[in-house]
């Protein structure tokens, strides 16, 4: 059987990272906006917004939309997911000082600029490292500007809850990827942040 290469394969699925980008932003803004907080945690019990289930996934697939698109895509991308959380919860307010809109857009927005500022350097370190260590810088900032202006100080009580869910989020999208790696024998999501460095380096 013949294994395809790494490069056939990712250039595949290379979009795929941002319809899962753009779709987990809709999932996460939709479900806050809908369900009341849930159970992340059972002992001790934590809770957090709904939203939770699907926004600590928004970090992983910019991370990998970043690796198939590279960085000004994903630049592009994280502006583009910012309008995105701001126009589906223009209308919602949790109590807190400002909108779920405002909320939602500026904690988006300051936390995957935080994401990809972590992510990028430490990229060459290896994608895994990179992935966990800037998923949680983001997922951790990203709580607390959330929590804090959609529901005041009192939001805090859900910030482990956040953080936690969010976790899983991450484990099972790098779980994913090593298992893909895996079954792709010499299979590394790198193609397009290569090709990148290539043209910035006056390549073609």
């Amino acid at each position: 059987m013949r294994v395809p290469h790494t490069r056939h394969v990712l250039a595949r699925v290379k979009y795929l990272p941002v319809a899962g980008y753009i779709g987990a932003i809709l999932l996460a803004n939709w479900l806050i906006s809908t369900f009341p907080p849930i159970v992340v945690w059972p002992l001790p019990e934590l809770r957090a917004p709904a939203g939770v289930l699907a926004a600590g996934f928004v970090f992983s697939f910019r991370n990998l939309t970043q690796e198939t698109l590279g960085r000004r895509f994903s630049v592009l991308a994280i502006l583009v997911g910012a309008g995105l959380s701001w126009l589906i919860t223009a209308n919602a307010q949790l109590g807190g000082p400002v909108g779920l809109a405002v909320a939602s857009g500026a904690a988006f927005l300051l936390s995957e600029l935080l994401d990809y500022a972590v992510y990028t350097p430490m990229r060459r370190r290896g994608w895994v490292r990179a992935m966990l260590a800037s998923d949680l810088a983001g997922q951790i900032f990203d709580s607390l500007v959330f929590l804090l202006t959609a529901f005041g100080p009192g939001g805090l009580v859900f910030l482990a809850g956040q953080i936690v869910g969010k976790a899983w989020c991450t484990w099972v999208t790098v779980g994913a990827m090593v298992l893909a790696r895996r079954l792709v024998p010499g299979w590394q999501p790198r193609y397009a942040a290569a090709t990148e460095t290539s043209m910035d380096s006056g390549g073609t």
